[in-house]
């Protein structure tokens, strides 16, 4: 929310989630005074709270049909991304198919028209809260004429859905289904120069962690500034200043990035020093 209430123009509709600011708001009220140490543990936060406010639903309205190891598995998880999990791909893929299960019925194949994450939590605790509630009309798939889904029908079937689509995409094996397989977290040359660039890195955090990471799409420059009589400065530039596939910083800054490190900047007093 960019104006408070009140606020007397219209400012547009399409934001980003709110989960990465919220997380940046709770860090920042939990202690008087953050260090540099601090701030740095936050850039780095993997904790998805969309999937803290998501799963909790979802696992309350699955019926005894549903996969019980998986379910065992996600009841246990601390919903924190780490690449080499298959949790997170897990929960993604469920709430992505809850989300088509609910609304494509009525929207067709325009899956841009799908509300965003937060309004879709905010329906489904109102349908938790009141079954009764008028938005219970968007659980019934309209084109079965003759059945009325429940909403413990839909939840149930979107994971069924889920875990038949990761195994068709990712094969059979569960434990290849992790963070790193789905998010694919790579920097391509600009010029899409095969052999320059990256391969895909095992990287920790997602769309909505503090720790912002989308595939191709995220984060990149890190800074933190203490300042005072004499700044100090952690930095990390991925490929290194320059950006230079063949540097040979290139690398070994690409992989301390990605590993979430930083280092110190230097500054001089003197044009000597």
């Amino acid at each position: 929310k960019v104006a408070p209430p009140g606020y007397p123009d219209y400012l547009g509709w399409d934001y980003e989630s709110p989960f990465r600011g919220m997380m940046i708001r709770q860090t920042l009220k939990s202690k008087e005074k953050l260090s540099p140490e601090d701030f740095i543990k936050l850039q780095n936060e993997n904790l998805d709270l969309q999937a803290k406010m998501v799963l909790p639903l979802l696992l309350k309205h699955t019926t005894e049909e549903a996969d019980q190891v998986w379910l065992q598995r996600l009841r246990a998880w601390d919903y924190r991304i780490r690449s080499g999990t298959a949790e997170p791909a897990v929960v993604r893929a469920w709430w992505r198919a809850t989300k088509e299960a609910l609304f494509m019925d009525e929207l067709g194949s325009s899956a841009v028209l799908l509300p965003k994450d937060q309004r879709v939590i905010w329906m489904l605790e109102k349908l938790d809260a009141n079954p009764g509630d008028p938005d219970v009309k968007w659980v019934d798939n309209i084109n079965t004429k003759d059945h009325v889904e429940s909403l413990d029908e839909v939840i149930t079937g979107a994971l069924e859905e889920a875990l038949k689509k990761l195994e068709s995409e990712q094969g059979r094996n569960a434990e290849a289904w992790n963070w790193t397989n789905l998010n694919r977290t790579q920097f391509t040359h600009a010029g899409r120069i095969p052999g320059l660039g990256t391969s895909v890195m095992a990287m920790d955090g997602s769309p909505d962690s503090v720790r912002g990471q989308n595939g191709g799409h995220g984060a990149v420059y890190k800074s933190v500034v203490q300042t005072g009589d004499w700044p100090r400065a952690w930095i990390q530039v991925p490929g290194g200043n320059e950006g230079d596939p063949l540097s040979p910083g290139y690398g070994r800054f690409v992989k301390e990035w990605a590993q979430g490190g930083m280092r110190e900047a230097e500054f001089y007093r003197t044009a000597e020093e």
